[in-house]
């Protein structure tokens, strides 16, 4: 059998969620959204792009359950993800050594080597518990019908981002999307789609005006709570789990989905940069990272007119972007060059057949 061909929309979806969660951290943790003049066009102008990038997380979430639900659950994998989150934990750890308080204790080098035990990351904390799982999903997800899988789509929709958003409330227990059981649920809704095949029925131009309309929508509800004093949460709105961040990420999701890459440098340019995406998120927010180097290191940009300003943080998300993509390039070289995933995969294929044997 010839081997199916790599969906690159998908994998075009994996730079631009991306970059655009660089840019929420750009933003937040940079020092820009908490410095912005409330009723000024600065304000407006981050709190919107804010807004526009706040599903990152939840594509990147989608494209998890699309691509692995008719796949084989590969625990080497989930290996070899745990030594690149320590790794980067200890290079970080090395070179800010001096920064550390009680820099000489077992405990801060202990942590290190277990980021799921720390939560260092609590997108990797969420997703290693979710990966074993996930054989449990893709049963459930392929031996349910089309109407049923639509159905479940619908229920986890209702029940965990549209009720929610109207009682402006975490009824539910989701920690608003920072948690294993909304990246689960997004996962499974990503089965859905995969199964139905939903984005072949969809139309491109209006699920990108969907994304950019419920976006907008976001940003707007905010502006008016504020503006009017209404005696709502201001930002009910821009949360992984509001209905309108998650209308608006599903929408763009179907757009990359049904997006074919023709062109030869767009096929260069995915196939080159997708494979380090995880890389970028893992240095960029590294704990020692996150607290030393981005900590309120764009807030000046304020300083800039709204327009350069708007441009500048464009500038130094793709800035990070390409030196942790480079950073990242230099340290799967390194872990090809000691054979870490030929190695773990053996330990397994080993595991599998003793089990196969019993």
């Amino acid at each position: 059998m010839p081997k199916k061909e790599r969906k690159l929309g998908i994998d075009l979806l994996r730079i631009v969620s991306m970059l655009m969660i660089v840019t929420l951290h750009v933003l937040k943790q940079g020092g820009i959204l908490d410095n912005a003049v409330q009723g000024t066009t600065h304000y407006y102008a981050v709190w919107i792009l804010e807004a526009a990038c706040m599903g990152a997380v939840n594509c990147y979430a989608l494209i998890s359950g699309y691509v692995g639900v008719n796949s084989k659950t590969k625990y080497h994998k989930i290996a070899v993800l745990w030594l690149e989150v320590a790794f980067y934990c200890v290079i970080c750890a090395i070179i800010f050594k001096s920064y550390i308080p009680q820099k000489d204790s077992f405990e801060i080098w202990f942590d290190q080597f277990f980021p799921v035990y720390t939560r260092q990351y609590w997108y990797f904390t969420a997703y290693f518990v979710m990966f074993f799982f996930t054989p449990y999903f893709n049963v459930m997800l392929n031996s349910l019908s089309k109407k049923q899988l639509k159905g479940l789509g619908w229920a986890i929709f209702i029940f965990f981002s549209l009720i929610q958003t109207i009682w402006q409330n975490d009824v539910l227990v989701t920690k608003f999307g920072y948690s294993f059981l909304w990246l689960s649920l997004l996962y499974i809704l990503g089965g859905i789609v995969k199964k139905n095949e939903l984005e072949k029925s969809v139309n491109s131009a209006l699920m990108l005006f969907a994304f950019f309309a419920f976006s907008l929508i976001s940003a707007g509800y905010k502006f008016l709570a504020e503006n009017n004093q209404w005696a709502v949460v201001k930002d009910n709105l821009i949360t992984y789990i509001s209905a309108t961040v998650f209308t608006a990420s599903f929408c763009l999701f179907l757009f990359f989905a049904k997006l074919d890459v023709k062109t030869k440098g767009g096929k260069v340019f995915v196939k080159l940069l997708s494979p380090y995406t995880f890389g970028v998120y893992l240095i960029h927010t590294n704990p020692f990272v996150w607290k030393y180097v981005l900590k309120d290191m764009f807030k000046d940009y304020l300083d800039l007119r709204a327009a350069k300003m708007v441009c500048m943080v464009f500038i130094s998300v793709i800035g990070i972007y390409l030196l942790c993509t480079a950073l990242e390039a230099l340290r799967v070289l390194v872990f090809k060059l000691i054979h870490v995933e030929p190695a773990f995969a053996a330990i397994e294929s080993k595991i599998r057949s003793r089990g196969e044997k019993q």
